[in-house]
C-alpha cells in the first residue's frame, strides 16, 4: 500500500472512531491530552504537517494524545488535519518523534530562557496551574516581562542558584513595572552578589534563612511571595518576613499580576 495524505475535519465523533484503532502505542499521558485540550478550547490550534497517521494495517501510528483530547470535546467541534495512511509500521513507528528534540518555551517564541522561565511562573500564577500551559498562553506573560526582566539580569550578570531563581526574578519584574526599577536592582545584585552589609535588613532575614535552609528557590509560590516583600521599598528595614497564608499572598500579587498586563492590553 502506498502513502497517501488527506485532510481531514476531525470531529470528536470521528477521533473516538480512529482511538479504535489505537492497538499499538505507547501510554497515554493523560498530563498532554490536558493540556492539548485545553489549547484546542483556548483557539490555539494550528493545521500543520503534524496531525494523525495510520500504517498499511489501519493501525493508529501517530496523534493518538490529539486524538483523546477532540474526543473529549463537544461534539460540534472540528479540527482540519493532515491524515497520513499507508505507512510501514517497522519504519515508521520507530522514527516516529524519537529524533525530534522537544522545544521549549523559549525556542517557539524566540526568547532569552531568562524571560521565558519568568513569564512561566506568571503565567502559572495567574491560571492557577501548571498544566495546559502553551507557548501561546505564556506569550503574552513573556511580553510583559521582556524588557524589565532582561534589564534585571542586564544589571547583575552575576547568577546563583537561589537568587538568580525565577520566582526571585518574577517578583523583581513586578516591583520594576510598579515605579521602583533602581531599588529592585540594587537590592538583587545584593542578594546574588551575597553582599549582606549592603542588603535592606529585609533582604537580610531572607538569606539568613536561605542559609539555615527554611527558605528554597524551588518552592516557587513560597520564595515568590517572600521575594515580593523584600522588593516593596516600604519594608526595607523589617527585620522579619512573616508569612502566614501564602495562597492569600499569591491571590494578592496575582491581583496585581493582572492590574498591570490588563493596563499595557495583554489581558482583557
Amino acid at each position: 500500500m502506498s502513502m497517501q495524505v488527506d485532510m481531514f475535519n476531525v470531529t470528536p465523533a470521528l477521533a473516538r472512531e480512529w482511538l479504535r484503532k489505537n492497538t499499538n502505542n505507547r501510554p497515554i499521558r493523560p498530563s498532554h491530552v490536558i493540556t492539548l485540550k485545553q489549547s484546542f478550547e483556548r483557539g490555539e490550534f494550528v493545521t500543520t504537517h503534524q496531525g494523525v497517521a495510520f500504517d498499511d494495517d489501519g493501525v493508529l501510528l501517530d496523534g493518538q494524545h490529539r486524538l483523546t483530547a477532540i474526543a473529549q470535546m463537544d461534539d460540534n467541534q472540528s479540527f482540519p488535519m493532515l491524515v497520513t495512511r499507508g505507512l510501514s509500521r517497522d519504519a515508521a513507528f520507530a522514527v516516529i518523534d524519537a529524533t525530534q528534540a522537544k522545544r521549549t518555551v523559549s525556542d517557539v517564541l524566540s526568547i532569552s530562557r531568562d524571560v521565558s522561565d519568568v513569564a512561566n511562573v506568571f503565567a502559572r500564577l495567574h491560571k492557577q496551574s501548571g498544566s495546559g500551559l502553551t507557548p501561546a498562553y505564556v506569550k503574552p506573560f513573556a511580553l510583559f516581562a521582556q524588557n524589565e526582566s532582561l534589564e534585571l539580569t542586564a544589571f547583575c550578570k552575576s547568577k546563583t542558584r537561589t537568587w538568580s531563581s525565577a520566582p526571585v526574578r518574577a517578583a523583581g519584574v513586578l516591583w520594576m513595572k510598579m515605579g521602583q526599577p533602581d531599588y529592585v536592582k540594587a537590592v538583587y545584585r545584593t542578594l546574588v552578589s551575597a553582599n549582606f552589609e549592603e542588603m535592606p535588613r529585609i533582604a537580610q532575614a531572607l538569606f539568613r534563612a536561605q542559609l539555615v535552609g527554611k527558605v528554597q528557590a524551588n518552592n516557587t509560590s513560597d520564595m515568590l511571595v517572600r521575594c515580593m516583600r523584600v522588593f516593596d521599598p516600604a519594608m526595607r528595614e523589617h527585620s522579619k518576613i512573616q508569612i502566614k497564608d501564602v495562597n492569600v499572598g499569591l491571590g494578592e500579587i496575582r491581583e496585581t499580576l493582572r492590574a498591570l498586563m490588563k493596563s499595557e492590553g495583554l489581558l482583557k
